[in-house]
């Protein structure tokens, strides 16, 4: 398995259940190893073969992104602490 789609699939986890992700695979010319388009079944024994967890939507809504409705919520000072956190994780 190419480690691109494996790492994609770790990340799209979090935010996308197994339909969504094998769609965005599919719109971005990704195929699997046999060069097939990506069904759920495949993406769910993609997960399950390498012990990449099921999605789960926060029970309150908060997942690990912010979309823009969120962002705008923060003040100035927020803004300003999370761009100096990100840059420091960059590192």
């Amino acid at each position: 398995m190419r480690a691109d789609i494996l790492a994609t699939d770790r990340q799209l986890v979090l935010i996308a259940n197994d339909d969504l992700i094998a769609g965005i695979l599919n719109r971005n010319g990704l195929l699997t190893g046999h060069g097939s388009r990506w069904k759920r079944e495949r993406v769910t024994a993609l997960r399950s073969h390498h012990k990449i967890p099921v999605f789960r939507p926060a029970p309150d809504g908060n997942g690990p992104w912010l979309n823009l409705n969120r962002w705008r919520a923060f003040s100035v000072g927020d803004v300003v602490l999370i761009l100096e956190l990100t840059h420091a994780l960059e590192l």
